[in-house]
């Protein structure tokens, strides 16, 4: 017996049932490896932003040291020191003024933390997208798959038909060759959709997390969701771009990362400016006052520190925070309108695929009657092998055309969502 993680909780793999679609978009969420990758990114960012705001704080240390010297010195016969000296100190540090300096690495550190959570509602947006394309697609092989052997069954039992009749000097051997053939032809097709759809089903499992090993199926029909789904495309087009443009993780990430730019420009130009630290110490030591005793003193220090010349360094960091600052408004702008052109491709998808479907379900409805005829009329005598094959075929096409209809109608819909930043 087989056991898989899955949920937090260990499952007997006999045990588990088909999976749907919002099962496989929990499951990405909590077991993805690009999720879990950038979450680390995130926690690391919250890292640098504690580390940051540590700046705020006085500093203290404490350290203790012992010497022994080899030699005291001496004067006029007396010794000046001890041997053996022992210092106990305590230190404290604190930044007093520093030109806005901590107070911008503390807000870029915040900012980069702020970006980090937009990169990873993005990575999940994306993820919970692949899901349900994927999701779609096997359902789509799926019934494609059964639709391709009743075919098969259907035109096999028309070949023993045809076979019928040749024997009895009815049809002719024409028809007996035509008949096998598409018998043959239809084999191959099986084998490379269910090659296609048991690929299908491995990078779900990559997406969601599991082993490749794991019994997976999924659950659910095309005809179903495509009942059930959201209907986004509702959403008037002006709308939907400012939406777009309002929540996309992408757009919120660059808009933070330009504040970040800004702020490393304050610091780059301050590189250069005054920094007030006070500095106190307190110590406790052995000898004191060249006496062979312990004692304790204390004092405080301010240190004010302007940079004269640093080589020019100034200068080139405020020009590479300008440059910066510039690169990311630019990609701002051609992000803005590479998510315009997104938003109205995927409206304008959505909108045909729908179209399509209505069509398509018609072109069903007569290629099932066509069928119905073009066999009657065929055991008959009044059609020929050839027209009946066609309608076989011409019913085939129908149903598969529909349910890529009603596939690219699904995937159109969360890849509206996506767009949306939904």
């Amino acid at each position: 017996m087989k056991w898989v993680f899955l949920f937090g909780i260990y499952f007997c793999a006999e045990s588990v049932g088909a999976l749907t679609l919002e099962e496989a978009i929990s499951i990405a969420l909590s077991q993805n490896p690009e999720i879990r990758m950038t979450e680390a990114s995130l926690e690391e960012a919250e890292g640098a932003r504690i580390v940051s705001r540590s700046q705020f704080f006085p500093q203290l240390t404490a350290q203790g040291t012992y010497t022994r010297f080899s030699r005291v010195s001496r004067f006029g016969g007396m010794e000046f020191g001890e041997p053996n000296n022992y210092l106990g100190q305590i230190l404290l540090e604190q930044s007093l003024f520093t030109w806005g300096k901590v107070q911008n690495n503390y807000r870029i550190a915040r900012l980069n933390r702020e970006a980090s959570e937009e990169e990873l509602r993005k990575v999940r947006v994306e993820v919970i997208f692949r899901v349900k394309e994927t999701f779609y697609r096997i359902l789509f092989l799926k019934e494609y798959l059964r639709l391709v052997e009743d075919s098969y069954r259907q035109v096999e039992h028309h070949a023993r038909i045809v076979s019928i009749r040749y024997e009895e000097g009815i049809a002719s051997r024409f028809d007996l060759i035509r008949a096998n053939v598409e018998t043959s032809n239809l084999k191959p097709e099986i084998s490379r959709v269910r090659n296609t759809l048991e690929l299908a089903t491995l990078t779900l499992k990559d997406l969601i997390g599991v082993d490749r090993d794991f019994p997976l199926e999924v659950q659910g029909e095309l005809s179903t969701f495509g009942r059930e789904v959201r209907a986004i495309h509702e959403l008037p087009l002006q709308e939907a771009l400012e939406v777009a443009k309002g929540n996309r993780p992408e757009m919120k990430s660059l808009l933070i990362r330009r504040e970040m730019a800004e702020r490393s420009l304050s610091l780059a130009k301050a590189r250069n400016k005054p920094n007030l630290v006070a500095l106190g110490r307190f110590n406790y030591r052995n000898p004191y006052d060249f006496v062979d005793q312990w004692g304790s003193d204390a004092d405080i220090t301010l240190s004010l520190v302007l940079p004269i010349f640093d080589g020019f360094a100034t200068q080139g960091d405020v020009r590479q925070s300008k440059a910066r600052l510039s690169e990311v408004s630019q990609l701002l702008s051609v992000v803005s309108d590479q998510l315009d052109i997104e938003v109205e491709g995927t409206f304008l998808l959505l909108k045909e695929a729908e179209e399509r479907i209505g069509s398509q379900r018609e072109s069903v409805k007569e290629a099932e009657e066509g069928l119905v005829i073009a066999e009657r009329q065929y055991q008959s005598g009044v059609l020929t092998n050839l027209e009946f094959l066609d309608a076989q075929l011409a019913l085939t096409r129908a149903k598969t055309n529909y349910l890529q209809a009603m596939n690219d109608y699904l995937v159109s819909n969360a890849m509206m969502e996506k767009v949306l930043g939904r």
